[in-house]
């Protein structure tokens, strides 16, 4: 009897316990269904499952921006996932990247972040966690391009989380300063592809996995200045200031040497401010 009962407060000892790994993990619910998809990293929000139309919708603006540089809106079915609070290096006051990403560096960074249990979001993963479930055009309006709390200088912009006030419908920060390396998938190539023969225009880009998702703090690009914003670069070509990144991984799948190595990494950012950081 008395080991059943020693058995016992040890189990319940262990049950408590996860109960406080899980209430320090950082996790935060986007979701008001109760589900608990699994657990994220510090510094990470978990996004819910979730069924969403996403994209533009407006003709003018499809014409405009032609194949490839806008995203249509149709709908996607979403799996949970975590994504970083903040752009790279994914930490509050740090500095922004003193350079980008070429598009032949892009595999390269990638393979970095899975070693680290991380990965590329990709283009519905940033765009959801951008539009949210209203599918706004803006982070923080469902039209309007112009916010006074928000970045408005991609080239030289305060340091991360610096505007708190500029929040997507998730919460997250530091949107719609600089774009950010994105995985492409099928779907969204098959959209991109059926939109641009629909309205009978070439498709700007339609090789290779990497693209490059969202706008930056000016409206002036070729590609549309709005969560719906896509573009390609070839690979061969330089990297560009602007184009950024923002991290994802999937639910418990970080093991806690992963993320020491991890943490250990964004220490050293500081040192460099620099994307060398992920290839060397």
């Amino acid at each position: 009897m008395k080991k059943r009962r020693q058995l016992a407060r040890l189990a319940l000892g262990f049950v408590l316990g996860l109960g406080l790994y899980s209430g320090c993990t950082g996790r935060e619910s986007s979701s008001s269904s109760g589900e608990v998809a699994g657990d994220c990293p510090p510094g990470m929000v978990l996004i819910e499952a979730a069924t969403a139309t996403l994209g533009e919708s407006d003709p003018a603006l499809l014409e405009r921006y032609g194949g490839g540089r806008v995203l249509p809106e149709s709908s996607y079915r979403i799996a949970p996932y975590c994504i970083d609070l903040h752009a790279f290096p994914g930490r509050s006051k740090l500095p922004w990247p003193v350079d980008g990403i070429a598009a032949s560096q892009a595999q390269r960074i990638e393979a970095a972040l899975i070693a680290h249990g991380r990965r590329l979001c990709t283009v519905v993963e940033l765009t959801y966690a951008a539009a949210g479930a209203e599918n706004r055009r803006f982070p923080w309006s469902a039209d309007q391009r112009n916010k006074p709390e928000c970045e408005d200088d991609d080239e030289r912009p305060t340091s991360l989380g610096s505007r708190p006030e500029c929040v997507s419908p998730f919460g997250l920060m530091d949107f719609q300063v600089r774009s950010s390396w994105a995985r492409m998938t099928d779907e969204v190539r098959a959209n991109l592809a059926e939109s641009a023969a629909a309205r009978k225009v070439a498709l700007h880009g339609t090789s290779g996995p990497y693209w490059v998702w969202g706008a930056t703090a000016r409206d002036d690009t070729y590609y549309a200045p709005t969560n719906f914003g896509l573009h390609h670069h070839e690979a061969g070509g330089k990297a560009f200031l602007d184009d950024a990144l923002r991290v994802c991984a999937t639910p418990g799948a970080v093991s806690p040497n992963q993320e020491e190595r991890w943490q250990a990494l964004v220490d050293r950012y500081p040192e460099s401010a620099s994307f060398r950081l992920l290839l060397d």
